[in-house]
């Protein structure tokens, strides 16, 4: 399907505006579109909206981008198609290096399948994006992809209500870990990623 982009607003996963020349080849987008032409597969693109970055944060081990830090199960798995900002994919990446993930989350095998990996100069806080698992709503942590997550520190609030298991989520967390657990800031929000059932998501 290709799109024509040329009168679409753009915005990036957390509302902000962007440029069309901001996008990239490998990221993931939601496009509200006009009517398609099915002969021709195109149509005119509206609205797009980057979709949700599966992760930002340091690696640590090198062939195994850990989002934001996760756990041993919190792998980044790259696609055969994947595109970095290297010549040669996860050769030049490092242990420590801030990376910024593009991907399909594949919650089953606990992992992102990579469309785009990005070299950051710095973090001021990691993003993770995945599905909810060992939710405890009495000592308010869960784990995604082996990643323990704390948001005892947030105001109901800044919390959906109704956390459930294997419910997508994002959240922003500091760049350490206290004890072994991620805290988000304190004036970020653990935000659900709503499927949406009248927009597709695409791969730039």
């Amino acid at each position: 399907m290709r799109f024509d982009d040329s009168s679409a607003t753009v915005a990036d996963d957390d509302g902000n505006v962007r440029s069309r020349s901001d996008l990239r080849l490998g990221m993931m987008v939601e496009i509200d579109a006009g009517q398609v032409n099915r002969a021709a597969a195109s149509a005119l693109a509206r609205r797009i909206r980057w979709a949700a970055r599966s992760s930002s944060g340091g690696i640590r081990q090198h062939g195994c981008v850990h989002r934001a830090g996760a756990g041993p199960d919190g792998a980044v798995t790259p696609a055969p198609s994947s595109t970095t900002r290297f010549r040669v994919a996860w050769g030049p990446l490092e242990p420590g290096q801030v990376v910024e993930v593009h991907g399909i989350l594949d919650p089953a095998n606990g992992r992102v399948v990579a469309t785009r990996i990005e070299a950051e100069d710095a973090a001021a806080v990691y993003k993770l994006r995945g599905a909810i698992d060992n939710l405890d709503t009495t000592a308010r942590t869960f784990t995604i992809n082996g990643a323990l997550i704390s948001y005892a520190g947030l105001p109901a609030a800044m919390v959906p209500p109704g956390l459930t298991k294997g419910q997508i989520v994002r959240v922003l967390l500091q760049t350490g870990q206290a004890d072994g657990v991620w805290l988000p800031p304190a004036c970020a929000a653990v935000c659900a990623c709503p499927r949406r059932a009248a927009k597709r998501m695409w791969r730039a």
